[in-house]
């Protein structure tokens, strides 16, 4: 088998073997807890070892926790001793606070991520394209209309707010997932909006039966590459000049006797003149073949030509 084949066969393999049905529930974890509680987070796989916990800021990987069989090496500054480990070597953080807000890694995959939002903060959980009506705290009133802001990023605007001064309340119509975030009303914490992505009910058969299509695909693929090959491969072996015939002249009656000789025994001779003393003498047996042999002799000066 040629390199080329075995490559191309080599790719469609690797094809099968890398072959996983997509998961459309795999979605990353998002706790939010009020500041004082305790946040417990797992590793989204099955953990054989030393597992390593870090915290994801700006772009950049920081290390937190390292667990080698019973021991806990800790990477950060602890002094409150806030950070420790279970059994299952899930990361364990008492008395959160606001800093402790971020993406959480186990051995450098996403496993979780962390939202603390002040003590006594209302936590609104709705779907996109839904709605929601967000309330001020008791303590803020006063005559003037109570201003609404998004504790990070842009605060939703145009058609799909409604702000009522009446109820101290902000109305959000089709609702976007960056919609998610702490809310505040007067300047104090009034809700946090968790808004979760739709998603589509699969019918369990789909999955499967998808996998089965591909797999067929790649099957009939190898299949067709395989043969092409193959038949490239006999064309080019067909095409080589190394496998020319070479052509082989016919062999004479007498096969101790070169086919190329210039000189014949008499019998053979088609046409033969023998020379005697300056006269010639024609001796002539003609028979008509195309292969005719004229053969001269001459006795002075014995040469030998041939016609």
């Amino acid at each position: 088998m040629s390199q080329r084949v075995k490559m191309k066969l080599n790719i469609c393999y690797c094809l099968l073997l890398f072959y996983r049905p997509c998961d459309t529930t795999a979605d990353l974890p998002h706790t939010v807890l009020e500041e004082k509680q305790m946040a417990v987070l797992s590793c989204p796989h099955s953990v054989d070892g030393d597992v390593v916990w870090s915290k994801r800021t700006e772009g950049q990987d920081y290390k937190i926790l390292t667990i080698r069989g019973d021991t806990e090496i800790k990477d950060i500054e602890d002094r409150e001793k806030r950070f420790s480990s279970q059994a299952d070597k899930s990361l364990v953080i008492s008395k959160v606070a606001a800093s402790d807000s971020g993406r959480y890694l186990c051995d450098r995959q996403p496993a979780v991520d962390l939202t603390v939002i002040p003590a006594g903060t209302e936590i609104e959980r709705v779907a996109e394209k839904s709605s929601v009506t967000l309330k001020c705290r008791p303590t803020v009133g006063g005559s003037d209309v109570p201003t609404w802001r998004k504790d990070a990023g842009q605060t939703p605007a145009g058609i799909r707010i409604q702000v009522s001064p009446d109820t101290q309340t902000m109305t959000i119509t089709d609702i976007r997932h960056e919609d998610s975030g702490l809310y505040h009303c007067g300047g104090k914490p009034a809700a946090y909006l968790l808004v979760s992505t739709a998603k589509t009910s699969l019918p369990l058969w789909l999955p499967a039966a998808g996998g089965a299509v591909l797999l067929v695909a790649l099957t009939l693929t190898i299949g067709f590459v395989w043969r092409r090959l193959k038949r490239r491969e006999a064309e080019s072996t067909q095409n080589d000049p190394t496998y020319t015939e070479i052509w082989e002249p016919p062999k004479t009656s007498n096969e101790t006797e070169s086919p190329y000789s210039l000189l014949g025994h008499s019998q053979e001779s088609r046409h033969s003149l023998v020379g005697t003393s300056g006269n010639y003498e024609d001796q002539w047996n003609h028979q008509g073949s195309r292969n005719d042999e004229y053969i001269l002799l001459q006795r002075t000066n014995q040469t030998i030509s041939s016609v």
